[in-house]
């Protein structure tokens, strides 16, 4: 919980194989950070743990068979003395260009979305390695500079809304034989 809040100057994080849980907070406000990858051992990371990192431009989710669940910042929160009234992502407002998703994800808001902005506008990019199998709903949902996506070979379904609101995603490569089934 808030191990390396506010540490501004922190330009790089290496997450060892041994972490399972990034807590609350963990690196909020960390400005300097630029990539964060996080390995396959970690299987949840909770509310704020990378708000406000303003300087990440690449999010790497390592490959994995285990599901990785992710938090969100709740309605109406109030951190040291910073109140929002809305529901953010968890990677909120981070200017993450680049994101490679490893493993099936599960969350209960929208990780790169919040109530005021709608979605990341600085994604252009999305990978999903080879042991994804499904895409959730809303996951990209009005991350309007969305360009182009890349989806494995073990992706079997796409769920509603996945990729609702991106008007300027222009490719899709599916490197599978049988198409996902689509929401």
């Amino acid at each position: 919980y808030r191990a390396f809040y506010n540490c501004t100057d922190l330009a790089s994080v290496t997450i060892g194989k041994s972490v399972s849980i990034i807590k609350e907070a963990a690196f909020m406000d960390c400005s300097g950070l630029e990539s964060i990858t996080i390995p396959n051992s970690v299987t949840r990371i909770d509310n704020y743990a990378f708000s406000g990192c303003s300087s990440i431009k690449e999010l790497i989710l390592e490959d994995g068979t285990s599901s990785l669940s992710l938090g969100y910042s709740p309605y109406s929160y109030t951190f040291e003395g910073w109140t929002t009234n809305q529901s953010c992502g968890l990677f909120y407002p981070c200017p993450i260009e680049n994101v490679y998703i490893g493993r099936d994800i599960s969350y209960e808001r929208p990780p790169f979305y919040d109530t005021l902005t709608g979605g990341n506008p600085s994604i252009k990019s999305v990978t999903f390695g080879n042991c994804v199998t499904k895409i959730c709903y809303n996951t990209f949902y009005k991350c309007s500079n969305l360009t182009s996506i890349t989806i494995g070979n073990s992706v079997s379904k796409i769920e509603d809304d996945a990729f609702e609101g991106c008007p300027n995603l222009v490719s899709i490569y599916l490197e599978g034989t049988i198409p996902p089934i689509v929401g």
